[in-house]
């Protein structure tokens, strides 16, 4: 046997196998002299091969070898020409035309290196300060304060150096130096890591621009992450009130210019963002006349909730909001509008007379900007275009909407050449461009050729005049650009296109233009998965830079039959399929998907967020687009969810809320043993819009379910999806009330049996996968029945999701035959049922919903006569309804003449006064009204028995009761909801979970509906999506209230003056105190709405404390008036928040009644 080497000895190694017998074959160890100085610096074996050794060929680096003389002996540069071969290591050399992923540690480190002498720093200072610092990107610096420092020899010296370092790239002065400085600054950067200042990361914000320039790409994103590190430990993400405005607003612009190298780098991409926009609390850049005036202003935040925002809003702060919402684009399209309206006038494009105006670089960059936000919006729709959706996606919008879109984008991509044009005709001479602005030419000048290339008269003077406007944009991206190595592919790619479009227009067959990736594959090494999901901007210095997954160095890899071990893996590589206008013979592995899966382009104005979205119909988890990872999938004791819902359940009709009119004992129980919510709001008080809402988490305008008479749209994503692609069982049982076609169907349920329309109370009609069923019975304890049947018959190894949905208490209000002797003791009137409606709205009085006046025989169990009492006599029916409202008469004598019939028992009523037959109809109403609602308490009781028979059951459930929205009881003299008053805006909420409520507890803060989506996903360890609008309330229902909590519930009715009732639409916002309310009175087109009313369009503000039956309206009173500023703020804020269009402009709102 052999003698076994020290090594094996150590590790216990087998060396007694045969010679030829498989073992893993590692290249031979080098010594230090004879390896690369790449492997060298990486302290890892080289193979020493030449003209590259394996990990230099791996990686795509340039390999040098160190010669016994002392001169290097380079290797075959990535472009596969020889270095010099005098390149000196004692000397470093960094040119303008660095190599495009040149390592910086294979440039040896002299020992000292000369800095620039007083005279170059005060020349490149000037230059600084004069050309650059206009730039967003370099206006962190204050100028008297850097100038003052550099002439008594107190400035940071890195910084210092960084300064003039990329000055002179930029102006192509000492060419010969700026590579040495750029290098003396990050070395003293680097040396302070562990202590980082605001001068480090000014000087660190400066060298990592300089280092994208040169073509460091690598470099300058390993250093941005650092940089972002060093800002967030320092807190710069946060005010700093204690200091002076200079000093604040330097450490503002410094952390928004680390903000904006975002757009360089990951260009959307999560993962490789520096910050979270929810994590910064700071205000927005100022002007620069107030930074140097050290005049503090309110500049307002990059998102609005943060803090107060300011009437008029400045360049500096509206780029930095650009660059914020250009990330969020498909979310926050209304925010464009509202930031152009907020320029003061000097400020708008196009001015009212260009040659007065002084244009500024940030001028032109901000309005390109400002239309780049709509070409990123409308390009995805643009068929065959590189950067649009699937085709099979687009196809199924109709011709005409993407007609539209492809005029917008294409209006908005020439306004960008013609602002260009303008800036170049009307710049000063020492004006330069921010980097922004050539992205913005570059994208427009390819959107020009592709939409003059696609439309039918393509030949000619259109394609010559769309050259011209593409040439442009290529001239100035090359004079200002021309040093930057980082915008070189954007340059060729246009080169290239212009030149494709100048040969299509000249030839004879116009054969179809194509246009290729520069780097058509993912770089070597970099994984599948990662490749799959990640599309890189053109101008991404992640896309441009050489990292390399080294995992597989990790760990030896066995022998290959007759291959070597380092042989080329192409093979596994992701071959990316070139992009072809004419989009022949295209397809994406990703959006293959996508084309395939229409649901995960519905709701695309409001933000496509693929990874959130699941796939609807698929049976497996694994429907998920991108797949959950494992810890989302394993149950780990996730709770089970019962949600159960009645439809138009009032509070005060749930005897633990205290109103004292019924008694509701195992309702009560969830209170008992759980939590009661005192402030839980509905965001439109109507039926089907508040399910919408509920079942996908957002508002109404964004899921599109505005009026009654909307259907939701089956493919647009909702909870049951998401809980059931992450290992939940889901069902749906009862008053589906969304539709009942094909299109509206539920989905995201492996089971559910649902009602028709409103349904019917006694042997109701069931709509289930296989057809419809009738079922004999009365609705409550059938909806009951199926939901404990499915409940039986659940798989117990994983958590479940029910909604279990309720008819009653609906109207006609049809009672169980036990509970028709219930209730007959006379209910209290309501102080406010004889309501006159002085000083409120108009809205108030128009409306058709009144006990005394509006209800039907039906409603009331009456009969219904075939016609009137005499002759000529009117009969009132509403329209649409076969029912007919019980008349309410003018005279003593048509009073005496009525006789209403009960049709159960034919008990005769007659009346003596008009306040009797008021009050008769009251009590009637709210007899049935009760009758139904003790069936329902009844069969929560059912429920619970059930679970709390198995103790683990009960503890591990989360138990819910709710209603679609409250309810009016008299109030006012209604019945009915609608409106933002509050007996119809606020919904009950109960819930129980053993394991985290404390039994008992209250909770007065304020929630809504829109929120019980990401509570229940939270709890089921499941992310909420970004396109979810509601917040989870977990903490809340913890027994804690978290200092950020938004106190505020938001409201909008869209189906102004509808055919029954005659409600108009409002919207308004409600605090802990106040309520304001603006009734505007349009139907803007929605289903149901009708016109009318736009006389009475009015506001309203409620002191909900010293007024909660919301008799008086305070909106014009003197004392309130600063009260209703807030709110209008408050209610601006909210509405831009969720991105709701006020109806109205601002200078409107704020005239009172309008």
């Amino acid at each position: 046997m052999k003698a076994a080497c020290v090594q094996c000895r150590v590790r216990k190694r087998d060396t007694s196998q045969a010679v030829g017998q498989y073992v893993p074959r590692l290249p031979p160890k080098r010594r230090g002299a004879t390896a690369c100085l790449e492997c060298r610096a990486m302290k890892v074996r080289c193979s020493g091969a030449t003209p590259r050794c394996q990990n230099c060929h791996r990686r795509d680096r340039q390999c040098t070898y160190p010669s016994a003389s002392g001169p290097t002996r380079p290797a075959l540069t990535r472009v596969g020409k020889l270095s010099s071969p005098t390149t000196s290591i004692s000397i470093p050399v960094v040119n303008d035309d660095c190599t495009h992923g040149q390592s910086e540690l294979s440039i040896p480190r002299p020992s000292a290196l000369p800095s620039p002498s007083d005279e170059a720093v005060s020349s490149l200072l000037r230059d600084y300060f004069d050309r650059l610092y206009p730039l967003p990107s370099f206006n962190f610096l204050h100028k008297d304060t850097v100038v003052q420092r550099c002439s008594e020899s107190t400035l940071d010296e890195s910084l210092k150096l960084a300064i003039c370092a990329i000055t002179a790239l930029y102006f192509g002065q000492h060419r010969s130096e700026h590579g040495i400085w750029a290098q003396q600054s990050e070395k003293l950067i680097l040396d302070r890591l562990e202590r980082p200042s605001i001068f480090l990361i000014q000087a660190s914000l400066l060298t990592i621009r300089y280092r994208a320039g040169v073509g460091q790409f690598s470099r300058a994103f390993i250093l941005a992450g650092l940089t972002a590190r060093w800002a967030v430990s320092l807190r710069l993400n946060y005010e700093h009130s204690s200091l002076r405005p200079i000093a604040q607003e330097v450490r503002r612009r410094t952390f928004w210019s680390l903000y904006l190298l975002e757009d360089s780098f990951c260009v959307g991409l999560k993962e490789f963002e520096l910050f979270d926009s929810e994590t910064i609390y700071l205000q927005l850049p100022c002007e620069d006349e107030d930074f140097r005036d050290e005049r503090p202003v309110l500049t307002g935040f990059l998102q609005p909730s943060k803090g107060l925002e300011p009437d008029v809003l400045g360049p500096r702060g509206a780029f930095v909001k650009l660059a914020f919402i250009r990330r969020r684009i498909m979310r926050f399209q209304a925010d464009l509008h509202r930031l152009r309206n907020r320029l003061a006038p000097s400020n708008q494009y196009p001015p009212a007379n260009p040659q007065d105006l002084h244009w500024h670089p940030r001028y032109a960059t901000l309005h390109m900007s400002w239309h780049q936000c709509h070409c990123d919006l409308y390009r995805i729709f643009l068929i065959g275009y590189p950067e649009s959706s699937p085709h099979a996606a687009v196809e199924r919008m109709t011709s005409s909407e993407r007609a539209l879109m492809k005029e917008r984008c294409l209006g908005h991509a020439e306004q960008i050449v013609k602002v260009l044009s303008d800036f170049v005709h009307y710049k000063a001479e020492q004006h330069m461009l921010e980097f922004d602005a050539a992205v913005c030419a570059y994208h427009a000048a390819r959107l020009i050729l592709f939409g003059t290339y696609t439309e039918r008269d393509n030949a000619g003077l259109p394609m010559q005049m769309a050259i011209s406007k593409a040439q442009l944009c290529l001239d100035v991206i090359t004079q200002f650009f021309e040093f930057s190595a980082h915008l070189q592919p954007m340059r060729q790619i246009l080169e290239r296109a212009i030149q494709q479009h100048k040969r299509w227009l000249e030839s004879s067959d116009h054969r179809a233009v194509a246009t290729a990736d520069p780097n058509p594959h993912p770089p070597p090494g970099i994984s599948r998965d990662a490749y799959m999901r990640q599309r890189l901007a053109i101008h991404s210095l992640l896309r441009q830079s050489d990292f390399v997954d080294d995992s597989r160095d990790a760990a030896p890899e066995p022998l290959r039959p007759l291959l070597n071990w380092t042989v080329s893996t192409n093979d596994d590589l992701i071959q990316e399929p070139p992009s072809e206008w004419d989009y022949r013979g295209v397809v994406d592995p990703l959006n293959e998907r996508i084309s395939t899966e229409p649901n995960l382009f519905c709701g695309i104005q409001y933000g496509l967020d693929l990874p959130g979205w699941p796939g609807e119909g698929a049976e497996e988890p694994s429907a998920f687009i991108w797949g959950f990872e494992e810890q989302f999938m394993a149950r780990d004791g996730r709770p089970n969810i019962v949600f159960i819902m009645a439809d138009d359940h009032a509070s005060k009709s749930i005897s633990c809320y205290g109103a004292g009119i019924n008694h509701t004992p195992n309702i009560d129980r969830l209170a008992k043993e759980g939590m009661r919510f005192n402030h839980c709001y509905v965001t439109n008080s109507i039926c089907t819009p508040s399910r919408a809402a509920i079942l996908c988490g957002t508002y109404n305008h964004v899921n599109g379910v505005m009026t009654l008479d909307d259907h939701i749209n089956k493919h647009i994503p909702n909870v049951a999806k998401h809980l059931r692609t992450g290992g939940y069982q889901t069902a749906m049982v009862g008053k589906w009330h969304l539709g009942e076609g094909i299109e509206s169907q539920p989905t995201g349920f492996d089971y559910w049996s649902v009602l028709p329309g409103q349904g019917l109370y006694w042997d109701p009609e069931f709509i289930e996968t296989d057809g419809e069923h009738v079922e004999p019975g009365y609705v409550t304890d059938i909806i009951t029945d199926k939901s404990l049947d499915w409940i039986k018959l659940r798989d117990r190894d994983r958590p479940f999701f029910l909604m279990c949905h309720h008819k009653a208490p609906h109207r006609s209000w049809e009672c169980d035959e036990k509970h028709k002797q219930l209730y007959k003791d006379p209910v209290r009137l309501p102080d406010t049922f004889s309501d006159d409606y002085k000083n409120r709205a108009k809205a108030a009085k128009i409306a058709k919903m009144r006990v005394a006046e509006d209800l039907t025989y039906q409603d009331l169990g009456l009969v219904q006569p075939d016609g009137g009492r005499r002759v000529g006599e009117p009969v009132l029916q509403e329209k649409g309804n076969s029912e007919r409202k019980i008349p309410v008469p003018g005279s003593i004598a048509d009073l005496h003449s009525i006789r209403l019939i009960d049709k159960d028992d034919g008990t005769v009523f007659t009346f003596r006064s008009h306040a009797e037959l008021a009050e008769f109809k009251f009590q009637r109403y709210m007899q049935r009204y009760l009758r139904t609602i003790q069936s329902i308490d009844d069969n929560v009781g059912r429920l619970l028995e059930y679970l709390d028979s198995e103790p683990q059951l009960a503890d591990n459930t989360i138990v819910i009761y709710t209603s679609d929205q409250g309810f009016f009881l008299g109030e006012h003299g209604w019945f009915d909801k609608r409106f933002m008053y509050e007996e119809s805006f606020q919904m009950p909420f109960l819930i129980r979970y053993p394991k985290e409520i404390i039994a008992g507890s209250v909770c007065d803060d304020i929630i809504c509906n829109v929120d019980f989506a990401a509570t229940w996903l939270e709890y089921a360890n499941l992310p909420a999506p970004s396109y979810m609008q509601g917040i989870s309330f977990r903490p809340l229902l913890q027994g804690r209230t978290p200092e950020s909590w938004q106190q505020v519930a938001y409201h909008r009715y869209w189906m102004h003056n509808d055919i029954i009732h005659h409600a108009y639409a409002h919207y308004g916002i409600r605090n802990q105190r106040y309520k304001l309310i603006y009734w505007y009175n349009e139907p803007l087109g929605v289903k149901g709405a009708r016109p009318g009313g736009r006389e009475h369009r009015e506001w309203e503000l409620f002191d909900c404390d010293k007024d909660p039956l919301e008799l008086f309206n305070v909106y014009q009173e003197r004392e309130y008036q600063g009260v209703v500023r807030e709110m209008i703020r408050m209610l601006e804020r909210k509405m831009a928040e969720i991105g709701d269009e006020p109806v109205h402009p601002k200078q409107q709102w704020l005239l009172g009644s309008l």
